[in-house]
């Protein structure tokens, strides 16, 4: 059975578990954030507030770390929903369940419809998804473009060669979200997949023209940004951002640990790969994809797991080919229903709005291990899924409570030349979901005129404010920051305020500090 084959009404369901996680607790930071999404929506904001389409910058200064497809696709959500993290995060959201569906037309393609439906299933509710499908970050589109060009590469083999523009099409998109690498990924598992299957098309005219349109779609960004920043640009993108990750020494175990990040970002379902039984297409199909990934990213002496992501879709949609053996799906029940016992037992230890939040998550991830049990897999994924979602939508904020932002808008009100900044961070986060506009300082001279300004500042580390201690006459710490802790600290006895609020730096919530100079402000 062919993925075109599968009614479209049968992969709707899995779908829609897939939408419902993919956009639970999407707008706080309560479920987790990443070093690297505070830089990007700081630019996505930037590009947004200033209207400069061609380079993002930070503060004013421009900013090649990235392409800038990933800032348009914020813009324009900015624009229809208005800045914050809501919408920040909304394009890659709906990058993660297009993922999803076309790992279903993947499986599908070559083992029908369960097959199609466990796939949604398990790329959706992947911990790799979970995790960056909610990140204001280039992965999960990254993974969208390859995925998107791996499709259509193979229907062009199938049915129509003038499938290979979409497979130039959506290489082009990648190039602009993450540069060159891109072109590296999709020409590895396009190239592979013809040369395997169909190497007349390798040098037909549609293949000339689908690398014309990659190129079309994204050169000539790279050129104008050239040609108006020179060699500005081109050292710190092409040298810095791209070349200079070959620089280091390049290690065994750091590969070999980057290679276990992806059976990390495919749990909990890659254990059902032991087993598996796919037909020869799938099993070499999928062997080029992967390679396409594993290959150039083990290269450069920079590796991170994030960088894995690609590779989550083929992997997840073998483990979804067939039912795996029995002991082994009983086993993944008893390990949810033990799960189960754990959140009942913890819920007993802490508040009753917390175990109002516990329960339910606890009640579906019970029925999960259930259909687990039983073998009724794409029902057993559909309740993971949705436990997941409640755990992101009710128990993190609950328990992981992000800063009051409306006590910020309360102090800007009144005190009129507040400015904020972050130091050791990337203020993006804190923007989104501030509303304030949150810069940021690099070094002491710019920290000391920022708090001798009225400024108000933002850090990790307590510890490295030690520095400063001679501006610190007393000390406090508080969870948030409220218009009556100004109230009760007069200039004259608090010429400072320290206060953490959990927002996170990486992946659990850190405290952060910030000081206020009381006396610089009016």
């Amino acid at each position: 059975m062919s993925a075109q084959t599968i009614p479209a009404p049968r992969l709707l369901w899995p779908l829609a578990v897939v939408a419902v996680l993919a956009f639970a607790g999407l707008g706080t930071p309560s479920v987790g954030t990443h070093p690297d999404e505070g830089l990007y929506v700081a630019l996505g904001l930037e590009m947004f507030e200033r209207g400069q389409r061609l380079t993002a910058s930070l503060d004013g200064v421009p900013n090649f770390v990235k392409p800038p497809l990933l800032y348009w696709a914020m813009e324009i959500c900015f624009h229809l929903f208005g800045p914050s993290l809501w919408a920040a995060r909304f394009f890659s959201a709906l990058c993660a369940v297009a993922l999803a569906y076309l790992a279903g037309l993947w499986a599908g393609r070559f083992h029908g419809e369960a097959a199609a439906q466990r796939a949604i299933l398990y790329v959706g509710t992947s911990l790799g998804l979970l995790r960056f499908g909610h990140l204001a970050m280039m992965d999960v589109p990254l993974a969208l473009c390859l995925a998107l060009a791996v499709e259509a590469t193979w229907r062009a083999v199938e049915r129509d060669s003038r499938w290979l523009l979409l497979a130039g099409l959506a290489t082009g998109g990648g190039i602009l979200l993450k540069g060159p690498i891109a072109a590296v990924l999709a020409a590895g598992a396009c190239i592979g997949t013809l040369a395997w299957l169909k190497r007349a098309l390798l040098t037909s005219r549609w293949s000339v023209s689908a690398v014309g349109l990659a190129l079309g779609v994204s050169v000539p960004w790279f050129l104008v940004s050239a040609s108006v920043h020179g060699t500005a640009f081109t050292e710190r993108f092409f040298g810095q951002e791209n070349a200079g990750k070959f620089s280091g020494a390049w290690s065994l175990a750091r590969t070999g640990s980057m290679y276990g990040a992806l059976l990390v970002l495919s749990l909990p379902w890659v254990f059902f790969l032991i087993g598996t039984k796919p037909g020869r297409a799938m099993a070499w199909g999928s062997a080029i994809w992967i390679a396409a990934v594993l290959l150039p990213y083990s290269l450069p002496s920079v590796q991170y797991p994030h960088y894995m992501v690609p590779a989550i879709v083929p992997v997840l949609a073998l483990a979804a080919v067939n039912e795996p053996a029995p002991w082994l799906r009983r086993t993944m029940g008893v390990v949810l229903g033990l799960v189960t016992v754990a959140l009942f037992v913890l819920s007993y230890f802490t508040t009753l709005l917390f175990r109002t939040a516990t329960w339910p998550l606890a009640l579906v991830c019970l029925i999960a291990a259930v259909f687990t049990w039983r073998g009724r897999l794409s029902f057993a994924a559909a309740s993971y899924g949705l436990a997941c979602a409640l755990m992101l939508y009710w128990v993190l904020p609950g328990v992981n409570i992000a800063p009051d932002m409306k006590a910020w808008a309360e102090v800007k009100a009144e005190v009129k030349n507040l400015r904020v900044a972050t130091w050791d961070q990337h203020p993006g986060v804190w923007s989104a979901i501030s509303g304030l506009h949150v810069s940021r300082v690099y070094d002491e001279p710019q920290i000391d005129f920022h708090l001798r300004n009225c400024g108000l500042l933002l850090t990790n580390d307590a510890w490295k404010m030690e520095q400063f201690g001679h501006h610190l006459r007393t000390r406090a710490r508080w969870k948030k920051l409220s218009f009556e802790m100004f109230r009760q600290a007069p200039p004259a006895q608090w010429p400072w305020l320290l206060f953490s609020a959990p927002l996170n730096s990486f992946d659990v919530m850190h405290q952060d500090v910030a000081l206020v100079s009381l006396e610089s402000c009016p």
